[in-house]
């Protein structure tokens, strides 16, 4: 009877205890995202509440209690209020941080302070921060104050090609604040000085009793001083680029990027490498530009007079690879500079010319997709520099080419230049500028016609057509040497002072020209149907030099009085003759044209203001 009364007590015991165990379960379960009873921040009570109820019950309209904050540094102290830096409680971080160190607790560890928690109470700290965009434009005006900026050593060559205008500039040393390091280290300071919540039992207390905070302020060195044995092997270095330039070339679209000795030696850093911040600059300022979408061809016509309504040639799309051109000029700058004495004596091909990286883009429309004649593709291209060109220049300059572009020419046709381009008058949109006449420098209608028809012959040179007239002009003009040796020229005037070539091809032939009157350039396309032939320009000869004679003062009503312009620049006079040497597709020469020039001395001519 006992027995049996013994094992019905130890099974209402067992039923108890499960009983038990399942409520502990189930309080544990509940505090993992509630808070423990009698817990409380400041007179808050948090008792049993979730985070999201507890979040609600926060007084923000409260604010802590204010105190001081010094930035400190060997030679200044700047003090500011905590409230100017956006003091407030960070009483949502102490309730989220709390709730995740009880996850973090054991299930008896949890369990055990459950059990302390119904005894007495629990007091979370009142934690404070700052706004940290506040702090750090508080620090940055500090920093305004403090920073003294060093510098790096850079080189500068003060002009092309000239060893003695190189400079090296040693550096200088100086600091600069890192603000974002020291708001980093205020920000922590100021959290570590109120308790972290790191287990149940924190309990609040204040260590800003003293009611001020020291933060020093961090400076990072800046700039950087060569050595005297540096600056030495610096020079040496940027000597070594003085007169070496570094082209890019795509011929096949009449484009170059060019790298002056200056530039190269502009972005250079000692005491080694290359200032890849600049360098990267340097090289997008100047492949930005050459990248362009793709343009589709446009050729309209009139079947019955030829005359040519509109016309676009088809030109892919360029992407210059910018990244590929930076590692290009690194590796050959360095190749260059670390040279040595004997592998740079004598050397006098100082250009290295390399193909332009580069992904194309085709156009949808192709020219010859445009036409029956034979407009196909670019066979012949030339192109001239004008700087210096007075404004009534440059605008006959645009004009004529304009009359020019857009010229078709039948097979076996003789093209006249004269002809083309009509009567040269004010009529007909010329303005007055200064033309040579009867060998002097006047003042006439469409003077800078001659730039034209310079550079259409070029294109017609090197499209390998029959010139059948061609004349130099009296005196080299600058303005036709500007991009190529002295010689290749031909001037034009009324009556048989004439530019004309034959359209020696099976097919029509279009002239497309344009004049760029901003960066002073200009260039003229032939476009047919290529028959394989090739050009070269061989055995250039220059000889028979002659001094200029004393320089010419010219009065011009349309300048102020006193002021003196220079238009022409001093020129020997010389003698020139080159051939122009073409071959059909199997390479076989088929004719050999030459072309002499017999100049003249000229003097400078200079512009006298004889105006109101």
């Amino acid at each position: 009877m006992i027995s049996h009364i013994l094992k019905h007590l130890a099974a209402g015991g067992l039923c108890v205890g499960i009983l038990i165990a399942i409520c502990f379960v189930c309080l544990d379960t509940w505090y993992l995202d509630h808070f423990l009873p009698q817990t409380q921040l400041g007179s808050i009570e948090l008792s049993n509440l979730s985070l999201e109820d507890a979040l609600k019950l926060i007084n923000t309209e409260e604010q802590p209690k204010d105190f001081t904050i010094v930035f400190s540094s060997a030679n200044a102290s700047h003090s500011a209020q905590a409230s100017q830096l956006g003091l407030n409680f960070d009483n949502e971080q102490v309730l989220r941080q709390y709730l995740s160190n009880l996850k973090e607790l054991t299930v008896s560890q949890r369990l055990k302070l459950l059990l302390v928690s119904w005894k007495q109470p629990h007091q979370l700290p009142n934690r404070v921060k700052l706004d940290k965009e506040l702090t750090q434009g508080f620090v940055e005006n500090i920093a305004k104050s403090l920073n003294q900026p060093g510098s790096l050593p850079q080189a500068h060559l003060g002009q092309t090609n000239s060893p003695l205008t190189l400079e090296i500039e040693p550096g200088t040393s100086g600091s600069l604040v890192n603000v974002d390091q020291t708001v980093a280290a205020l920000l922590n300071q100021i959290a570590s000085k109120e308790n972290q919540v790191t287990s149940y039992a924190d309990k609040m207390s204040n260590n800003i009793a003293s009611g001020q905070i020291i933060q020093p302020i961090i400076f990072n060195s800046d700039g950087y001083v060569l050595a005297p044995t540096q600056l030495s092997e610096a020079k040496r270095k940027a000597g070594r680029l003085v007169g070496r330039t570094i082209k890019f070339e795509l011929e096949s679209s009449h484009i170059e990027l060019v790298f002056s000795d200056q530039e190269l030696i502009s972005v250079l850093a000692f005491p080694s490498g290359f200032n890849e911040p600049e360098l990267l600059a340097l090289v997008g300022s100047k492949s930005e530009p050459l990248n362009r979408k793709p343009q589709d061809a446009v050729f309209e016509y009139q079947p019955d007079t030829y005359e040519v309504l509109e016309f676009l040639p088809d030109l892919p799309g360029i992407t210059v690879n910018q990244a590929n051109i930076t590692q290009q000029l690194i590796d050959i700058s360095n190749q260059i500079v670390n040279q040595t004495d004997e592998e740079t004596a004598g050397l006098e091909n100082k250009v290295t010319t390399l193909d332009l990286p580069y992904t194309a883009t085709p156009p949808q429309v192709s020219l010859e997709s445009t036409n029956q004649l034979g407009i196909n593709e670019l066979i012949g291209f030339g192109d001239s520099l004008y700087a210096h060109s007075i404004a009534s220049r440059i605008h006959n300059v645009s004009q004529a080419t304009d009359m020019i572009s857009g010229t078709l020419v039948a097979p076996g046709e003789e093209f006249s230049f004269n002809k083309t381009i009509g009567p040269v008058t004010r009529a007909t949109g010329f303005l007055p500028a200064y033309v040579i006449k009867q060998g002097r420098t006047v003042l006439g209608d469409g003077g800078g016609v001659c730039q034209v028809s310079t550079t259409l012959f070029r294109a017609v040179l090197n499209a390998g057509l029959d010139v059948t007239l061609r004349l130099p002009h009296s005196y080299r003009v600058s303005y036709y040497e500007q991009n190529i040796k002295p010689g290749i020229d031909a001037t034009v005037y009324t009556g048989n002072t004439d530019l004309r070539f034959i359209n020696d091809t099976r097919h029509y032939i279009l002239i497309y020209g344009q004049a760029d009157s901003d960066n002073l350039s200009m260039f003229f396309e032939i476009y047919g149907t290529s028959d394989g032939r090739t050009t070269e320009i061989v055995d250039h000869k220059m000889w028979g030099s002659s001094p200029p004679p004393p320089a010419q003062y010219i009065d011009d009503p349309s300048l102020p009085s006193g002021v003196v312009k220079q238009v022409e620049h001093a020129i020997a006079g010389l003698k020139t003759e080159f051939t122009n040497v073409i071959k059909n597709k199997d390479g076989q020469e088929i004719r050999r044209d030459t072309y002499k020039s017999n100049y003249i001395p000229w003097a400078a001519m200079y512009l006298v203001g004889t105006g109101q």
